[in-house]
Order: C-alpha cells, then sequence, then structure tokens
C-alpha cells in the first residue's frame, strides 16, 4: 500500500537510531559515518527550508497550469465544466505523484507534500463544484481521500484531517436524532476520541506500522486535545448556544454543566498523571 520503497524507509529508521546513539555519545562520529552509509537510501529529501521552498514553487506551477487549462476552454466555462476541469486536473496532480515518488524517489521533498495537497483539492473542490454534496456527504468524501493518503503515503497531516473529519461526520449524523442526542453528543465525542487514541497507540508499537509511527503520534495530540475539548465547560456551552440554539439566561450554567467542570479540571491532571507514570512526552506536552 505504502507508495515509498519500504527497505528505504527501514533504513531511514535505522539512520534515526544512528544519530541518536551518536548524539549520546554511544559511537563514535567514524562509526556513525560508516553505520549511516551501509543503511543509505536513494530518497530525494530536503532540510525544511527547501522543502517549504519546493512545495510552495510545485503550488505556484499547479495553479498557472491549472488556469492554463482553463483558458484552453474559457468559451464553454460554466459551474459544471469548471467542477470536471478540477477533478480531472486533481488527476493529473496524482499522477505526477505517483510519477515523483514511484521514478524519482521523493520523499517529503516539498514537492510530493504539494502535490498531495493539490491533487486532493482539486478532487474534493471538483466534486463540490460540478454536483451538490451534502456536508455530510462532503465528510465522507474528506474522510475517504484523506485517510487514503495517509495509507498511501503515510501523510501526518492527512491523518490529522482524518480523525478530524471523523469527529465531525459523528457530530453531523448522531445530532440529527434529536435533543437526547445533542445532549450526550459530547459524551460519545469523548469516547471515539479516546478509543482512537487507544487504538493508533497499540498500531504504532506494532513493528507492521512503524513507517506510520510519525502520522499516528501527531494523530494523538490531535486525539487528546479533542479529548479535553470535547467536554471543556466553556467550549460544550458556547457551542451549545451557537450550534443548537440553546437559550440560556444570563449567569445559567449548561445542563450537566458539573460534570463537564469535572472533567475540565480533572483532564490536564489525568494527562500529566499518565505522562510521568508512563515517561509519555506526547501526554505531558500536551
Amino acid at each position: 500500500m505504502i507508495a515509498y520503497n519500504r527497505n528505504w524507509l527501514d533504513n531511514l529508521l535505522v539512520q534515526q537510531q544512528l544519530e541518536d546513539a551518536w548524539n549520546e555519545n554511544f559511537i563514535t562520529k567514524e562509526e556513525f559515518a560508516a553505520s549511516r552509509k551501509m543503511y543509505s537510501t536513494g530518497f530525494y529529501s530536503n532540510n525544511i527550508f527547501i522543502r517549504i521552498g519546493l512545495f510552495i514553487l510545485t503550488i505556484v506551477i499547479a495553479t498557472f497550469s491549472m488556469g492554463l487549462i482553463s483558458l484552453i476552454f474559457l468559451s464553454a466555462l460554466n459551474e459544471n465544466i469548471f467542477g470536471i476541469l478540477l477533478f480531472f486536473f486533481g488527476l493529473i496532480c496524482y499522477a505526477v505523484l505517483e510519477i515523483m515518488v514511484q521514478r524519482k524517489h521523493h520523499y517529503k521533498s516539498g514537492v510530493d507534500d504539494a502535490l498531495i495537497w493539490a491533487s486532493a483539492t482539486c478532487f474534493i473542490g471538483g466534486l463540490n463544484v460540478a454536483t451538490t454534496i451534502s456536508p455530510t456527504g462532503n465528510a465522507i468524501l474528506i474522510f475517504i481521500i484523506a485517510l487514503y493518503f495517509l495509507l498511501r503515503f503515510t501523510s501526518a497531516l492527512m491523518g490529522v484531517i482524518a480523525v478530524l473529519v471523523l469527529f465531525a461526520l459523528v457530530f453531523l449524523v448522531y445530532s440529527k436524532f434529536g435533543l437526547f442526542a445533542k445532549a450526550t453528543i459530547s459524551f460519545l465525542l469523548l469516547i471515539i476520541a479516546a478509543g482512537t487514541y487507544l487504538f493508533t497507540k497499540k498500531l504504532s508499537q506494532q513493528n507492521a506500522y512503524r513507517h506510520y509511527r510519525n502520522a499516528f503520534i501527531l494523530i494523538g495530540v490531535t486525539t487528546l486535545i479533542c479529548i479535553y475539548a470535547v467536554v471543556n465547560y466553556c467550549i460544550v456551552r458556547e457551542a451549545s448556544i451557537e450550534l443548537f440554539g440553546l437559550n440560556l439566561k444570563e449567569g445559567e450554567g449548561i445542563p450537566l454543566g458539573w460534570l463537564f467542570w469535572f472533567f475540565t479540571f480533572i483532564i490536564p491532571f489525568v494527562y500529566i498523571f499518565r505522562g510521568l507514570q508512563k515517561k509519555d512526552v506526547v501526554l505531558l506536552r500536551v
């Protein structure tokens, strides 16, 4: 499923371990250089500054290319045609992405990052422009696309989007079931967020999913923040007023307010306690 060369990805993991060992003075500089040469890769990767530059450059090239294609069909251009062109351009971006990864061996170089976002945006935008899609349908569409790019290209940000859209999808569907659903939606989201965190935590410890560990870390941070946010008193109060039209008088609290206040104060202490107990840096930082 992963588009990148798995042997090279394994070598990258070994290189990271070697670098950590060298930084801790467990191996000499000569040993580090010799071992790193043994576990070399053929990936084209860049430092963060060049990666950002190539990302911007690729987006600019893609935008101008899309504009050129639109000009060709300018005389017949309408909303439906433009949506089809966007979707078609998304296919082109994806094809170029596969070529850059499979043949040119780009790995988080900025070019592949940009093409991931360009193709996903064009797919979703094109379908929305050409057809009418409900918010629930959009959530399903975005979730499927984001999950695919996570699995195919180990994109951590796409993993975060997939998780956030999953929560949005649950909210959109469950909140339609009446007053009881609106009153309990926070607790359902809490359970789903906690379940997602534990599930990805378990997967990250399995060697078969070693290439997704960076994505799992970012997903873990996202779910930990969501766990706190969905039962935070202030957030739940304002969301109930804005989204559900809850009419509260000045100084009046929300139903089960004492329970939300309890979660608001206790969850940070739980994170700190578990972080210290498990020596989990992610929990402590969140």
